[in-house]
């Protein structure tokens, strides 16, 4: 099992009891199956994302308890350049969650990334399905349009065939991870998270588009949750 940090940042956004980016770890498969462990600073209550990644033919499985999926997407275009992402979530108990889970994946391409929220009382997908993109170099990822049912804070997510990002901009937001899972370029997953700077009012909302460097002429799903 490897783990591995790109890029991590993050903080409070006003003052107590804002909900806050407390840390990511990466992991890369091993033999088809990804051990995941939670960062260090995991509190009882925080939200922990699960967010698996594989650039080949691969269905994602019902995830490891505790976590329940809230989120997937397996789709190629039309040259069978494939991405197949899951995101699941729960909130963290010591008392009763496993120290690691193991993740089923596509040996030597996926992997995923375990990430951290605080103050965060419920969860709510924004994308029924995540939207397939193929993109040019120094990719502008754009998202679907939604209803946001309360006001709240917006989390992104992207999962990109094949090419290791290297650093990610979107306006109003902060990119809390920067990664790729799998065994190299050509045989993994990039993954960007993002989460909004500040509250977003309910009603019609588009998230802005975000850049990622590091990536070209690949196959993308975005898709984005609201946070209260």
């Amino acid at each position: 099992m490897l783990w591995h940090k790109v890029q991590g940042a993050g903080g409070t956004i006003g003052g107590g009891g804002a909900i806050e980016f407390i840390d990511y770890l990466g992991f890369d498969d091993s033999a088809g199956d990804t051990t995941v462990t939670f960062p260090a600073g995991v509190q009882n209550g925080d939200l922990v994302i699960l967010l698996a990644a594989s650039d080949s033919g691969y269905t994602y499985p019902t995830p490891p308890s505790p976590f329940t999926e809230i989120w997937s997407c397996d789709q190629s275009n039309a040259q069978s350049v494939a991405v197949h992402s899951q995101m699941s979530y729960g909130f963290y108990n010591s008392a009763t969650w496993p120290s690691s889970v193991v993740v089923t994946g596509a040996s030597g391409s996926s992997g995923a990334v375990v990430a951290v929220y605080r103050n965060v009382s419920t969860i709510t997908s924004q994308t029924s399905n995540g939207q397939l993109q193929v993109v040019s170099a120094g990719p502008t990822v754009s998202f679907n349009s939604s209803t946001l049912s309360s006001d709240g804070r917006v989390l992104c997510a992207v999962a990109i065939d094949d090419d290791i990002p290297s650093a990610a901009s979107q306006t109003g937001y902060t990119a809390d991870a920067v990664d790729f899972v799998g065994s190299g370029a050509g045989n993994g997953c990039g993954i960007v998270l993002t989460l909004s700077d500040s509250t977003i009012s309910s009603g019609s909302y588009t998230p802005p588009n975000v850049s990622i460097t590091g990536v070209s002429n690949e196959t993308i799903n975005s898709m984005y949750l609201l946070l209260t």
